[in-house]
Order: structure tokens, then sequence, then C-alpha cells
């Protein structure tokens, strides 16, 4: 049973969430069936990982792109304007990831699909989602974004301070830098951890 891409869409959480995360929703339509009327969500991180024994030299063009950014966290949204003002044939390397579903997870889809449209079931996810965005705090994608924006700026900070005080340590061996690399990151991730600690009193 093969899906033919009909549309996508991308979404991202980092404005009702804070987190920087990007989906792909997908429109596709199988072998002797309609359009499904449902997206089929795609997450990024496994769009990309999908790539490695696929097409290594995508997966290795996405993992170049993120990481030419700096900071820590998916970086979602920056990496996919990249890839969109690089002109990234998305409609192509998404058909390729739909080429290589089973067949019983489309037929899933479908049938799945085919419960949700009822009206009953419709009002039961519109309830279930209402319920989830009041449970979320109004400043809570505020406090992610901060958090986030917080976290590579100590990054870059002691980077900086290294590289002022200590510029011989990058003329060393690729050893001496992979081991600098992992001091800074359990360095500056600790740290946060003890703010985001006495910030929400559980010290």
């Amino acid at each position: 049973m093969k899906a033919k891409l009909i549309r996508y869409e991308i979404t991202n959480s980092l404005k009702e969430l804070g987190w920087d995360m990007s989906n792909f929703h997908v429109f596709f339509q199988a072998t002797n069936k309609t359009v499904a009327k449902t997206p089929f969500i795609i997450g990024y991180d496994r769009f990309h990982n999908f790539f490695k024994e696929n097409k290594p030299e995508i997966y290795n063009y996405l993992t170049k792109i993120r990481s030419s950014i700096s900071g820590y966290g998916t970086k979602h949204s920056k990496v996919i304007k990249i890839l969109l003002d690089e002109n990234f044939d998305f409609e192509t390397h998404l058909q390729s990831y739909l080429n290589e579903i089973d067949d019983d997870i489309i037929k899933a889809h479908y049938e799945h699909e085919n419960r949700i449209i009822k009206p009953e079931d419709q009002a039961a996810v519109k309830k279930m989602f209402e319920s989830f965005v009041q449970l979320i705090d109004e400043d809570f994608a505020t406090s992610n974004i901060k958090m986030e924006q917080f976290t590579d700026a100590l990054d870059q900070t002691i980077h900086e301070l290294v590289f002022k005080y200590y510029p011989e340590l990058f003329d060393k061996t690729e050893e001496h830098i992979s081991a600098y690399r992992k001091e800074l990151y359990y360095t500056t991730t600790g740290f946060v951890e003890k703010i985001d600690k006495i910030m929400n009193d559980a010290i």
C-alpha cells in the first residue's frame, strides 16, 4: 500500500510551550483510498534520523546544519529556516519517508481517522485539548524560553572567558578539545540545573 504525499505543514511549539520542537503534518493518499483528512505527524528528529541509514548524505547535511547553530536544545526553528532558505526539497524527502512506512501503519492511520471523525469522538478530542491547555500556566512558555536562552548565554560566556584567558587550549589536540567541550557541557548544564532548583525553592 503506497502513500502519496499530497501536502504538508510544518508546525512548531516554541510560541505555545517554549519548546523549539517542529513536526511535519503530512496529508497523504494511500492506494485505493481517499486523501486522509487527518495529518500523519512526523517529528523533525525522527525525520532527521530516518536518513542515517537510508540516505547518509542527507543525514550528514542535516547534522551539519544543526552543528553550525550554537547553543543547547533542538533549535528546530532555526534549522528549518536555514533549510527553507537553501530550498531544501522537503516534499521529495518526506515522500521518501512515506515510501518506507509499513502498510500496517498506513492502514492503522485510516482506521484511526475513521474513529475520530465521528462527532462524539471529535467532541471528546476537543475537550481533552481544552483541558490540556488549561493545565498550562501562562508563563510556562516564557519560562522555558528564558531557561534555554540563559543556558545558551552561560555556555557562550564561559567559552569566551576560556578563550580570553587560555587561548592556547584551542591549539592542543582534538582529545584536549573534546575534553574541554565535555567539561563545558557539564559545567553549564549543572549550573543551570542548580539555578532552576533554587528558583523553584527545591533547595
